[in-house]
């Protein structure tokens, strides 16, 4: 498999794992994680507000994926890749293990990501 092929194998991987993922729980956490230590909501406004709360758009999830398949190309060896093409579970599962711990890296970033996407939504709420 070229480089173009297997990047666009991990794009759809990934996609598929982590994309459509964000479930009531993980909604639930993202607001918790949002207000200070000691700040937090109740359980039942938390989850009051998370049955609300899209997941956000697949295009933030597209960029950071693709951030992280650039670089996954860059530094894995060939083989823990291409095995994760062959359906190798534990290939895909410690492929998704190195996207969090890229998300963990990269939080910073992603966070500023999030809150253009929540200052855009609330822009055009007011229009």
């Amino acid at each position: 498999m070229d480089k173009d092929a297997l990047r666009s194998f991990l794009l759809k991987a990934l996609m598929s794992m982590v994309a459509p993922s964000m479930g009531h729980e993980e909604r639930r956490d993202m607001l918790d994680c949002m207000f200070p230590v000691g700040q937090s909501l109740d359980d039942e406004t938390l989850d009051a507000f998370a049955q609300g709360i899209a997941p956000p758009p697949r295009e933030f999830f597209a960029k950071w994926i693709g951030i992280f398949v650039d670089k996954v190309l860059d530094e894995m060896p060939a083989e823990r890749l291409h095995a994760a093409c062959e359906n190798d579970q534990m290939a895909q599962a410690g492929l998704y293990v190195a996207y969090l711990d890229f998300c963990r890296e990269r939080q910073a970033d992603m966070d500023r990501d999030l809150e253009a996407l929540r200052l855009e939504c609330m822009t055009r709420m007011k229009q």
